[in-house]
């Protein structure tokens, strides 16, 4: 008895030595995600996502849809300064299939059973310690610093950001596309996004912002299959540099914000074979205290070209979309938009069948002017909103249409049914535009509307 005593002693005294001369770590896992479920009626939407004709079979018919989307997020946090981020999700359309061999967006039919898991984010994040710098290599989630008018979706890449008294500086290099075509030589034919940002305080009320953007497409071509509106098809090469400002300044219960991005570069491959492109995007945006609310406006133009329907696009503003698959309008949107069917906006990108008749701020070419206002409030657990949106192509096209394309009214109305858990009502309704009146012997919907029920879980 004596001798085990001596020998658990012995082990204990061992185990301590052992633990002492091994350096703690301490790892920390986070889980957080979300659900989102809501029930659809429209004449519109046809159950998919990207951007929607109005001209098409069925358009004056209300349809019915159902689907789900949830998100899951897991870091696997070593420190305050390293950690692994990853993020993965699952949409479908009830009723959509079952038993399906793998892919995006299904499994919701009777009998479920579909490999559907998607892979959003995958990347470290750490902090240098030698230079302080923030970086995050691998597959991210990023934004332009002009509320996404050019390009904001996830991306592989490397950002790198640091903070320098008032001033916040990143720099980063992001591979958009490598290789997309048969025949194509990986690591040559790709298309490739670098960025320069500096943002500055010059008090706790108004920022300044500057940045440098450089967008190199060499010679690749879009996925097979996909049939998008994007300015190029094929064999196009395209390299383009930006110049931006954006600022805001809050004054009482007033925030004002806006910014200009300019665009120049060059476009071969096009009709006439080489195009010099000088074109830009500019937005103001405001937003003020009011009542049980905000008030909020925002205004944004985008340059076109009257001859982009014959391929010519030298003055048209170019956006980075999603050019391998069918969700074409994931990128490019504009985040200052409240419109739910006219213009893509971030507020509302809530399912795998949200789809809107614009896609992009570059409106195949032609540009942009719109109009955006609204009002956002909250009472209690309860939240509402009301918005309009006017929207227009910047210039008249070739095909003589006229320019101005929709008047759009939505509004939403929810209750916090716990922190973390919203049930919402909305309606959205689209009076169609000169453009869309029917001269051309199309037969165009009858003013688009929708309506739905969001139920939305956050944690």
């Amino acid at each position: 008895m004596k001798i085990k005593n001596k020998i658990m002693v012995a082990a204990a005294v061992s185990a301590l030595c052992a633990a002492s001369a091994v350096p703690a770590m301490a790892f920390e896992s986070e889980v957080h995600g979300m659900f989102q479920t809501q029930g659809i009626a429209s004449n519109l939407l046809n159950g998919t996502t990207g951007s929607v004709d109005v001209n098409q079979a069925n358009l004056h018919a209300t349809k019915t849809f159902v689907d789900q989307r949830v998100r899951l997020q897991y870091i696997g946090k070593a420190s305050d300064d390293l950690k692994l981020v990853t993020q993965f999700e699952i949409d479908g359309r009830w009723g959509d299939n079952s038993y399906s061999g793998g892919g995006r967006n299904n499994g919701m039919a009777l009998g479920g059973d579909s490999i559907n898991l998607e892979t959003k984010n995958v990347y470290l994040d750490f902090n240098c310690p030698i230079t302080g710098t923030n970086v995050k290599a691998g597959l991210q989630g990023w934004s332009d610093a002009y509320k996404g008018v050019f390009v904001g979706n996830d991306a592989a890449g490397l950002t790198l950001s640091k903070k320098l008294g008032s001033g916040t500086y990143g720099a980063g290099f992001f591979r958009l596309d490598d290789a997309r075509a048969a025949g194509q030589t990986v690591g040559k034919n790709t298309r490739d996004f670098l960025y320069l940002d500096g943002a500055y305080a010059i008090s706790k009320d108004t920022k300044v912002g500057a940045s440098y953007y450089y967008y190199n497409d060499d010679n690749s071509v879009m996925g097979a299959g996909v049939t998008n509106p994007v300015l190029w098809t094929s064999g196009k090469n395209v390299a383009i540099h930006m110049l931006g400002l954006n600022a805001s300044a809050t004054m009482g219960p007033v925030t004002l914000d806006g910014f200009f991005l300019y665009q120049n570069g060059m476009l071969r491959g096009f009709t006439p074979a080489t195009q010099h492109q000088n074109a830009f995007a500019a937005n103001l945006g405001a937003k003020a205290k009011a009542g049980v609310g905000s008030v909020k406006a925002n205004f944004l133009y985008t340059s076109g070209s009257n001859n982009a329907t014959n391929g010519n696009y030298g003055s048209s503003f170019i956006s980075a979309q999603n050019e391998t698959s069918n969700a074409y309008m994931e990128s490019g949107v504009f985040s200052g938009a409240n419109s739910v069917l006219l213009f893509r906006g971030n507020g509302y990108r809530t399912s795998n069948t949200d789809q809107t008749i614009v896609a992009d701020p570059s409106y195949k070419g032609a540009g942009i002017m719109a109009a955006f206002i609204g009002y956002d409030g909250a009472i209690n657990k309860t939240f509402f909103n009301l918005n309009a949106a006017f929207v227009s192509a910047a210039k008249e096209q070739a095909d003589g249409k006229a320019k101005y394309l929709g008047t759009e009214i939505n509004a939403e109305v929810g209750y916090k049914l716990y922190d973390n858990l919203k049930l919402s009502v909305q309606g959205a309704f689209v009076a169609l535009g000169s453009h869309f009146s029917g001269s051309d012997g199309a037969e165009y919907a009858n003013s688009p509307y929708l309506g739905r029920v969001i139920l939305s879980y956050n944690f």
